[in-house]
């Protein structure tokens, strides 16, 4: 490992990250990033870091080396599955409901009427 592998290393542990490039088992031409010019020698330079958290959902990591790019690096893939989990907004204080068929007897009809906060709810409305 080299000094920038190294810097990559210690920033994925400051930031809870893992690199993930090799964990998965393949033939060796499907983990090699980097092939020299001879094409004797390959290198697994590129690496795939993720989230801690997230690790689970890394199903695989591979090179596709067809891809046409202006480098001397093959292209690295990871597939990602991931489990959401359904949002549900739970209230602790639900809804207020009046009940206004109270407001039919006239006692109650007349105390709402003759309340001071009632009266600016009655000017909104």
């Amino acid at each position: 490992m080299n000094e920038n592998g190294e810097l990559f290393a210690d920033f994925c542990l400051s930031n809870d990250l893992v690199i993930a490039g090799t964990i998965f088992p393949h033939r060796r031409k499907h983990k090699a990033t980097w092939v020299s010019p001879d094409g004797v020698t390959e290198n697994q330079v590129d690496q795939v870091c993720i989230s801690r958290k997230f690790r689970r959902s890394l199903q695989d990591v591979r090179v596709k080396r067809g891809a046409e790019t202006a480098s001397d690096h093959y292209l690295l893939v990871g597939k990602v599955q991931m489990k959401l989990r359904k949002f549900t907004q739970t209230t602790k204080n639900p809804r207020t409901r009046y009940q206004v068929n109270l407001l039919k007897d006239q006692n109650v009809n007349q105390a709402f009427r003759s309340c001071r906060t009632c009266k600016r709810i009655q000017k909104t409305a």
